[in-house]
């Protein structure tokens, strides 16, 4: 079957769960927007150095995933750094870093932005014989151009040759120790907002979310749970390379630090100096992990690869019955007029 065909879909192995409530039972259908044109064979079987990026963009249209690796073609215009979110990244897994030396010098290690919350009692995890592995495979120093070091090739069911030489950048390793003392490893991931909480008629923030429970935080949907199944995937190849089999905790967890701009307290400024304040509040989100989708996903990806013509756009639709696009929008229709004028896909 023809990627982007139904039954086919590139999203067809994730968890239902993941998925917006418009895609479901005959809710997809397949739409082919170009003419047949024979791929470059070079450039579509040469092997692909990819990233969890490579699996969302996969994810999120085939045709456009298609487009970049056999023509070269970017998925999207270059955009502004989010700096602000990337600075409060930053400085969350320095603090790991800094308590990770800690530990080595005999203290602690917690971090203090967990207690009150199921990993109070965690510390940052130090590999028993690679001092450096925790660095390497989250980027530090350096990010993705680090962590790509840390690839290894993935080869389909039944072929000789590697498809992939497949890489992730995590943001933190933590470890615990569970009931019968036995060490599991955590997942981590840190992620900013600046998100506004109602407030409800008992006086509490409708929708705040309980730093102390499991409940589920709605807002945080598919795709970090996506991003958060395949750094499982990948650390658990990566830690048998190393003959590590230090056992995975099948929560991962969202450390998530918001700063609400309509609360005037989240602000501060300093008599002298001209300095500025802000104050977060956090949270711990927790995803139960599922990661036996990830595969089955590379062998469609490859499949797709290996197509001569460009995947038909997979398009859904919504609850009031018209066709959407799934996930093309406006980079979609910069896509026609690439399709349509780049020199590499006409035919001399």
């Amino acid at each position: 079957m023809t990627i982007g065909n139904p039954g086919n879909e590139s999203y067809q192995h994730l968890p239902e769960r993941y998925l917006p409530t418009y895609f479901g039972p005959n809710k997809v259908e397949a739409n082919s927007r170009y003419d047949s044109t024979t791929a470059n064979d070079l450039k579509r079987n040469r092997r692909l150095r990819l990233s969890r990026s490579g699996v969302d963009l996969f994810l999120k249209s085939p045709r456009t995933f298609w487009m970049k690796w056999c023509y070269n073609l970017p998925e999207s215009p270059p955009g502004p750094s989010p700096t602000l979110n990337t600075a409060t990244g930053t400085l969350l897994e320095a603090e790991a870093s800094r308590l990770r030396d800690e530990i080595s010098q005999g203290r602690s290690g917690q971090m203090a932005i967990l207690q009150g919350t199921p990993l109070e009692d965690a510390v940052p995890w130090i590999h028993p014989n690679d001092p450096d592995f925790v660095d390497r495979i989250c980027g530090r120093p350096g990010g993705w151009r680090k962590s790509e070091n840390t690839a290894l090739p993935y080869i389909r069911s039944g072929e000789k040759n590697p498809a992939f030489d497949i890489y992730g950048e995590l943001d933190e390793i933590f470890s615990i120790t569970d009931e019968d003392g036995n060490e599991q490893l955590v997942i981590i991931d840190f992620k900013s907002k600046a998100k506004h909480f109602k407030m409800g008629k008992k006086g509490e923030y409708a929708g705040r979310p309980n730093t102390k429970s499991l409940d589920e935080f709605q807002d945080f949907g598919g795709w970090y749970r996506i991003q958060a199944d395949f750094y499982q995937w990948h650390l658990r190849r990566c830690l048998d390379e190393t003959g590590v089999s230090t056992p995975i905790h099948p929560i991962a967890y969202f450390v998530y630090v918001n700063l609400d701009a309509k609360e005037s307290k989240n602000v501060t400024f300093a008599t002298a100096g001209g300095k500025v304040s802000f104050h977060f509040d956090a949270y711990t989100v927790p995803h139960q992990m599922e990661s036996d989708w990830i595969e089955p996903t590379l062998d469609l990806m490859l499949d797709c690869l290996r197509m001569n013509t460009p995947p038909a756009a997979q398009t859904s639709v919504t609850s009031t019955g018209k066709p959407r696009y799934h996930h093309e929008r406006e980079y979609g229709k910069r896509y026609h007029w690439l399709w349509n004028n780049h020199p590499s896909t006409r035919d001399y």
